[in-house]
Formats: structure tokens, C-alpha cells, sequence
């Protein structure tokens, strides 16, 4: 039905121009055929595949039934009085639909695919297996499982690369290893954007929010920024009131990461010096995304020449609407007995609460914000929640829902806990994708990690890495519809 009714619109088209403008045939179809060279490319494909899909009553389609019903008054025969009307309005319409086109974002993916754009590597399927292979040994045409791809690269050494596969795509830059979009599907297909971000890679300098950055050496509060290790004190920034966050003044989420793109992912390393922030020994820090058809997985490795201390993360802040409705219409559920208690200052204090029958009890499914303004000392030191919550069990041990969309996220990870922060002092940030500041809530940060100030809190400090030692954790994100 497609391939007819655009068959019907060239030869409508090349009819009415050949009388009206006294051409031959030939020169009415180049005429026609010039503009959608450039512009009309994926226009013929997104309708097959609107077809192929079974949305047979989609917009193109109605379009083109509703041009081929206009220029069939082409066929009139030339004198009437309907004809020369008939012809301008065709082609007032043919002009406003290709200028139209040419503006959107469809153009810029037809002119690529025109121009056969090949990733840097590639994961391609050939006889049932998976191989990678280089750039000039991908067939046109051919289905790749894991595209990853150079998108550009500044004087300064910042380079912005997307990862895609079928399910997903993501976009991720080597200045903190910051994830800047993950697309993902709705329960329909349609694949938008789920994480918070900033609109300008400038303002990534001076983010208090630390979208989608890798943190370290040590995420979260240790307390009045120092620390003893080997009957040594260390004195580190204190960049949140007294206590030391995220890494200090410059943490891992400024620095330019070393990067290689893999078969299936991209693979970070940064060398943090020993001094550093106030922190001791040479720390080789390797950062390694994966797609795997549904699942983003973010690995970490870190080794050390002296004893010092580690706690690494991601602070990706969800968003599964894709509209910036508040994450309290948002359901989550959370395998854990216990969170972290936190003082005035959220610093975390060593205390351990049982959530049943308090606001923090997420074994079951609940909105998140059900209890978020209720009346517990917890709450109101943080504004909300940013507690740590000891996990249970090996896998799928939170979900994150969003109903009106219907996406789901589950999160799978080899770390003891999950911050979770709701987002309780966005409105304090640096405008955003949306082109304004966020407002507090409109995101929900879901950091895998070891427990906070355990420097302080834990007999034996389980941030503690000594020197031969490796550290390695990892944390799968799965997204899902309900």
C-alpha cells in the first residue's frame, strides 16, 4: 500500500508539473525526485517500516493518502477551472513538506544513512556468532549487535561516544566517564531519553549535581574530611560543610578518563596520583560499559602502590517518564532489612535501622513518594530520602517503575547498598536538557556502592584497599516494561 500510493503521488506530481509548466515528462520527475534526494530518503522507509509494523494508519500514511487524493485533480484535463488551483496548491504543499523535513532531525539520519556512517567497532552476527570486527569489514546492510561510535572530540581531550545496540542506545562522554542519554523503550517501543542531565557540557564543570558521573576516590560523606589509616591521619577537602563529598574539591567526575572502545562497550581508566585530593598511593581506576541486548552493565577495577581508601559509583539520576513528572509518582521496590541511618548533615553515622513499619520499608512495591513527607526524624535530616539501603540477596535486588510510560528498571549488583536519593536539592543546579533548572524531585539517584563514612563507622572498613589488592564491583541495569 505504501509503495502504491507513493508510485501514485510521483506520477500525480510529474503530471500536473508537465502540463502546468509545459515540461516533458522526464524533466517534471527529476523535478520531483532533486528535493527528496536529499530530504525524502527515510521518509519511504519509516512508512514501510510503519507498515511492516502494523501501524498502518500513521501519519505518513494518512499524508500520502490525503496527497494522492489532491493530485489526482491533476488529471482533470487543463482548462478546467479547478486545475491550476489544484496544481499550486500541490506544490505549495510538496515544498513545505520537503523544507519541513529538511529542518528535522530525520534529515540529519537520511543524510547518514546516504552516506553509510560506519562506527569506530562493531559486533556483528554472521552464520550465528558474534564477531567483532574493524570499520571497513562492516557490509552495508548488515545487522550490527553492538554499534559504538566516535560522535566528536574537543581540543581538550574530551571525546563524546554513543553506544547502541537494538534495545538501547546511550551517549557517554570520557570527562568523568559521565553518561549524558539513555534511550530506552516504553511499554509502545518508542525509545526516549530516562536519565537527568545538563544542557551544556560547560556547565558539567561546575555540576553540584554530578549527573551521570563516575565518583571517587570516595563517593558520598566522610566525616570532618579526614581519616586514619596505618596510624596515619589524611586531611581531604571539605567541599559539603564540614564533612568531605564525592571525592573533594575535583573529584573523578571532572578528570579526562583514557578511553578504548571494546566489541560490545567502551572501557575508562584514569591514574589518580598519590596526593591527590588528599589521598594516598597511585590509584589505577579501569571503568569498563557494556550493552548486552537489554542490560547496560558498568564494571569497575581499581588497584593501588599504598594503602588507601575506595568507594565508587555512578550518579545517574532516573527518570523513566520522560516528561520530568516528580519520581514520587514513580514505584520502587528495594530487597533490604536495613538503611544506613544519617545525621543533620546526611552524613552517614554508623547506625543501622530496620525499615519494617517505618517509611523505608520497600520489600514491597510502593509509590516512592507515599511516605517521603512523613513524620521521621530520617526524612527530615535528608529532606527526603538519601539513605543508604543494605541489600539482600545476589541479584534483581531493586525495580524502579513508572507507570504511564511503562518502564521498568531492575537493578542487579555485587555491591552491599543502594544510596537512594530523591533528588531533594536539584533546584539548586545548572540548567538542564529541558532548557531550565530542575526542579527537586524530578529525579531519582540509585548509587550500587559500599556503606558511606565506613572509614569511621566499620571495624573493619570495607573501603579500605591495600596495596596488591584489586578491586572490582559490578552493576547491571536492566530495563524492562511493566
Amino acid at each position: 500500500l505504501t509503495i502504491v500510493g507513493w508510485a501514485a503521488v510521483l506520477l500525480g506530481i510529474a503530471y500536473a508539473v508537465e502540463h502546468a509548466f509545459d515540461l516533458q515528462l522526464w524533466q517534471a520527475l527529476l523535478l520531483y525526485l532533486l528535493p527528496y534526494a536529499v530530504a525524502g530518503y527515510d521518509v519511504v522507509l519509516e512508512a514501510w517500516e510503519s507498515i511492516t509494523e502494523g501501524e498502518c494508519f500513521n501519519e505518513d500514511l494518512l499524508m500520502t493518502i490525503a496527497t494522492v487524493g489532491a493530485l489526482l485533480i491533476g488529471f482533470v484535463p487543463n482548462g478546467s477551472p479547478m486545475f491550476d488551483e489544484a496544481v499550486f496548491v500541490m506544490l505549495f504543499f510538496q515544498v513545505g513538506e520537503v523544507f519541513e523535513h529538511l529542518a528535522s532531525d530525520n534529515s540529519k539520519k537520511s543524510i547518514a544513512k546516504l552516506m553509510d556512517i560506519r562506527p569506530d567497532s562493531a559486533t556483528v552476527e554472521r552464520d550465528g556468532q558474534l564477531l567483532t570486527i574493524s570499520p571497513e569489514e562492516i557490509k552495508l546492510g548488515e545487522i550490527i549487535v553492538v554499534k559504538v561510535e566516535l560522535l566528536k572530540e574537543l581540543d581538550n581531550g574530551i571525546r563524546f561516544y554513543s553506544l547502541e545496540n537494538e534495545s538501547l542506545k546511550l551517549v557517554v562522554v570520557n570527562m568523568g566517564c559521565r553518561i549524558m542519554e539513555i534511550l530506552a523503550p516504553d511499554a509502545s517501543g518508542k525509545r526516549s531519553d530516562v536519565i537527568l542531565g545538563l544542557k551544556n557540557i560547560e556547565d558539567y564543570a561546575n555540576d553540584p549535581a554530578y549527573f551521570g558521573a563516575i565518583i571517587g576516590r570516595v563517593a558520598n560523606r566522610i566525616g570532618d574530611a579526614r581519616f586514619s589509616l596505618n596510624g596515619k591521619t589524611y586531611e581531604l577537602y571539605a567541599n559539603n560543610g564540614k564533612n568531605h563529598l564525592h571525592g573533594g574539591k575535583e573529584g573523578f567526575d571532572k578528570k579526562i578518563f583514557d578511553v578504548t572502545p571494546l566489541e560490545n562497550g567502551l572501557r575508562f581508566h584514569y591514574l589518580s596520583k598519590d596526593g591527590e585530593e588528599g589521598y594516598p598511593g597511585n590509584l589505577n581506576l579501569y571503568v569498563t560499559y557494556t550493552l548486552d541486548d537489554n542490560t547496560f552493565s558498568i564494571h569497575y577495577e581499581a588497584d593501588t602502590d599504598a594503602d588507601t581508601v575506595v568507594n565508587f559509583t555512578n550518579h545517574l539520576y532516573f527518570n523513566l517518564s520522560n516528561t520530568l513528572e516528580k519520581v514520587t509518582e514513580h514505584s520502587l521496590q528495594i530487597n533490604a532489612d536495613y538503611i544506613g541511618c544519617v545525621d543533620d548533615t546526611c552524613l552517614a553515622t554508623g547506625e543501622l535501622l530496620p525499615v519494617k513499619d517505618t517509611p523505608f520499608d520497600f520489600n514491597e512495591m510502593k509509590k516512592i513518594g507515599q511516605d517521603i513527607e512523613a513524620d521521621h526524624i530520617q526524612l527530615k535530616n535528608a529532606f527526603g530520602y538519601d539513605h543508604s539501603f543494605v541489600l539482600k540477596g545476589e541479584e534483581r535486588q531493586l525495580t524502579l517503575e513508572e507507570p504511564v510510560s511503562g518502564r521498568r528498571l531492575v537493578i542487579s549488583t555485587t555491591a552491599p547498598v543502594v544510596q537512594v536519593y530523591t533528588g531533594n536539592f536539584l533546584k539548586d543546579g545548572c540548567i538542564g536538557k529541558a532548557g531550565r533548572v530542575y526542579e527537586n524531585r524530578e529525579g531519582v539517584a540509585l548509587e550500587t556502592q559500599l556503606m558511606p563514612n565506613a572509614i569511621h563507622t566499620e571495624e573493619n572498613p570495607s573501603v579500605i584497599l591495600r596495596k596488591g589488592e584489586k578491586f572490582e564491583s559490578t552493576t547491571n541495569y536492566i530495563f524492562e516494561t511493566i
